[in-house]
């Protein structure tokens, strides 16, 4: 596929051939857990579902249906209903309640910078571009793109949207944030027509009181450590390796030693002793 900036579904973006954020992220972890695609988690489908309830509305509409209230899928009139609409996703009740809360949150007044960048942007466009020095295809995919104002940005799902308890989250959970500004905006960056410089996070919390937060990664504020920059080094060092494994077939694992095992240096801080 060449280069550019495309709309296109969701399902399109997947079967394009090229090395992505979500593949280095996997790689960063060891090379063998880039072979195989997480198992999808009740909390992954809650943020898939809501991703498309939010910005892609009319799809949703097509793709989904909510169990009515008080139906019991086991019974007879709950497998009759499954049956009517076989081929559908279908969404739990209390599911549907509170991502109907979340966008009401959104629309309270009190979000509102939330609210302008996700009603003023365009929304899913992907990025193909050619690597700069590697050579290899490479994809992206927006959920948020407002271009006078030099600004993408990523819509996440999470149980706490305090900015430094979901950035600790998703470093614990091995999740490397900090790869997708970097990753993102230099796909941007590969692209003439487009002058990007700052990434987002538009983080929605999915339980009470559904608080929304938005966390800015770059450009780093005067003093502070720059997260896309330690993402770019780190992303220049695993990707020769990824592409190496993908030629030899060959997807190294966890050392073949004896390793010792440490405490967390926050926990060692943070310990009464």
């Amino acid at each position: 596929m060449k280069p550019g900036i495309y709309n296109m579904s969701f399902e399109d973006y997947k079967k394009i051939d090229a090395i992505n954020n979500s593949k280095l992220v996997q790689a960063s972890k060891t090379l063998a857990h880039a072979l195989y695609e997480k198992e999808d988690t009740n909390v992954m489908n809650f943020g898939r579902t809501f991703h498309t309830y939010l910005l892609e509305l009319d799809r949703f509409k097509k793709e989904y249906v909510i169990v009515p209230y008080g139906l019991k899928l086991t019974k007879k009139k709950g497998k009759a209903w499954l049956k009517e609409n076989e081929g559908k996703k279908i969404l739990k009740t209390e599911d549907a309640i509170a991502m109907i809360k979340m966008a009401q949150s959104l629309y309270s007044g009190n979000y509102e910078t939330a609210r302008n960048l996700i009603e003023k942007s365009e929304k899913e466009i992907s990025i193909i571009w050619k690597h700069k020095t590697e050579g290899v295809l490479c994809k992206l995919r927006i959920d948020l793109l407002l271009r006078k104002l030099g600004i993408i940005a990523d819509v996440k799902t999470s149980t706490n949207a305090e900015p430094k308890q979901w950035l600790r989250t998703m470093l614990n959970a091995g999740i490397q944030p900090h790869f997708q500004p970097a990753w993102y905006l230099d796909g941007c960056a590969a692209m003439p027509e487009l002058t990007i410089h700052t990434f987002l996070w538009v983080v929605f919390e999915t339980t009470e009181p559904f608080g929304i937060s938005v966390i800015q990664a770059t450009p780093a504020p005067l003093g502070e450590p720059d997260m896309v920059m330690l993402g770019r080094e780190q992303i220049k060092l695993l990707l020769p390796k990824y592409i190496h494994a993908k030629k030899t077939n060959e997807w190294m694992g966890y050392p073949d030693k004896i390793v010792h095992g440490t405490m967390p240096e926050y926990y060692i801080r943070s310990a009464e002793i």
